[in-house]
């Protein structure tokens, strides 16, 4: 049985993933870990007053914390979320404050309940195109171990994707959309396992 974490509602996440115990760990832990690059996501839009990113950031965080019963980070990200909506809103910074500091602490107890329970694979010694492989047959299998492998390709495809389509995959995985993902990746697949950059009609195609 998962620990109990406070500030995450487990049966609602585990009814979302079918009660796969595993798989939930997965997504928590993954959820966790990635606390420093969603920050500094969000810190980049703030720092560059780009509210429409800051909207698309608090919308994607929104709905990976509703998936993970995560509701306090959800609510902060929602309010968030809409005053970055509104053209001349003061607010946005005195809210990015509480969903920071609720972020980081949800992270910090998820590491702190869930260490050994499904830590993240070592990096993959794989080629790219063997890693791209094992991803398509986990998503194929609704396997917890696509987060791992999703996450060390993600880092290869940096300068050959567009930021957009990996943030794109990105939520589709994090989001549980595995048969969504894994037919974008099935349509770049053949430059993505050979390290090329696919073209933007192929692109286009995987929409």
């Amino acid at each position: 049985m998962l620990p109990e974490i406070p500030g995450v509602k487990t049966a609602y996440g585990l009814a979302r993933v079918a009660g796969d115990h595993r798989l939930y760990a997965r997504l928590l832990l993954h959820f966790a870990h990635q606390f420093e690059t969603t920050i500094a996501d969000f810190e980049s839009a703030l720092g560059q007053q780009d509210h429409q990113r800051l909207r698309d950031l608090a919308h994607k965080l929104k709905g990976v914390a509703a998936n993970l019963g995560a509701e306090g980070v959800e609510q902060d990200a929602a309010r968030l979320e809409h005053w970055a909506s509104q053209p001349g809103s003061g607010r946005v910074a005195d809210l990015y404050l509480p969903l920071r500091a609720g972020l980081q602490a949800l992270s910090q107890r998820i590491l702190e309940q869930l260490q050994g329970w499904a830590e993240p694979a070592c990096p993959s010694t794989m080629s790219q195109a063997e890693l791209l492989q094992k991803l398509l047959g986990e998503l194929q299998a609704f396997d917890g171990d696509a987060l791992d492998s999703w996450s060390q390709l993600a880092q290869r495809l940096r300068g050959r994707l567009p930021d957009a389509e990996i943030a794109r995959l990105d939520g589709l995985v994090l989001g549980f959309d595995f048969p969504s993902a894994r037919r974008i990746l099935q349509t770049i697949s053949g430059p993505v396992a050979a390290g090329e950059s696919p073209h933007p009609i192929v692109l286009k195609l995987a929409i």
